[in-house]
């Protein structure tokens, strides 16, 4: 159960570990809740990565995050899963046994897509709940416009199948997925820049994505939804 209305973001500050500390009492104090580590190290140290340099870095924000107040999501996988084996060759980083209130849970997958993966996320699922149940194991969503899909991403024919299958078979805590619509240039053609994903791109498919996960929590439950939402510039998107 959620007690706070999360307001969170995509990634961690691209900063040293010791300067955590500082950025998340900055995202505190502009009402941000959750952190979503994903363990990102500055460029420097993405060169020495390695498994004790992540999990130091881990361990490190969990503590910012703790004494700013905020809750904390862990990167993914952390520590690492063994599909062949269903077990985590890494049981012993204090992730899982952490006694931290600021621990929530883990991201394990972001915009999954193959029926496959939804299966081996459900035994991850599984064998995280064996040792730790209390905790949040989050899967992100791919949004509405990236439909339909063929191939080695699945065969999904629509995104309401799509969603409908993650839920039968993986029993998300959380219903979330990300959706980056473009504000600037309206809703109906001619739609400049040119993309495969448009008319859903737009601000009324953004709604209708909005609609349907909304839709979907309700029906299976009342679910919490969330959403992850562009909210600078980025790339090609200047709105």
């Amino acid at each position: 159960k959620q007690n706070r209305f999360v307001i969170s973001m995509c990634n961690d500050p691209i900063v040293e570990p010791a300067e955590l500390g500082f950025r998340y009492r900055e995202m505190a104090e502009a009402n941000f809740t959750l952190v979503s580590s994903t363990a990102w190290l500055t460029p420097a140290a993405a060169r020495k990565w390695n498994e004790p340099t992540r999990m130091g870095h881990v361990q490190t924000a969990l503590q910012a995050a703790e004494q700013a107040g905020l809750a904390f999501m862990g990167a993914v996988l952390d520590p690492g899963f063994d599909n062949v084996t269903g077990l985590f060759p890494h049981a012993n980083s204090s992730l899982l046994d952490s006694s931290s209130p600021a621990m929530w849970g883990w991201l394990l997958a972001d915009e999954p897509s193959p029926p496959a993966q939804f299966y081996m996320l459900r035994r991850m699922r599984a064998a995280i709940d064996q040792l730790r149940p209390d905790k949040l194991s989050f899967v992100n969503l791919l949004p509405n416009y990236a439909f339909p899909r063929n191939g080695p991403t699945g065969n999904w024919s629509s995104y309401e199948q799509y969603v409908d299958f993650f839920i039968a078979t993986y029993k998300p805590q959380v219903l979330c997925f990300d959706h980056y619509p473009w504000f600037e240039v309206g809703d109906a053609a001619p739609f400049t820049p040119s993309t495969w994903a448009y008319p859903l791109s737009t601000l009324d498919g953004y709604r209708q994505n909005l609609a349907l996960i909304r839709s979907k929590a309700l029906a299976n439950g009342n679910i919490p939804f969330w959403n992850y939402f562009n909210t600078i510039p980025y790339q090609i998107h200047r709105d």
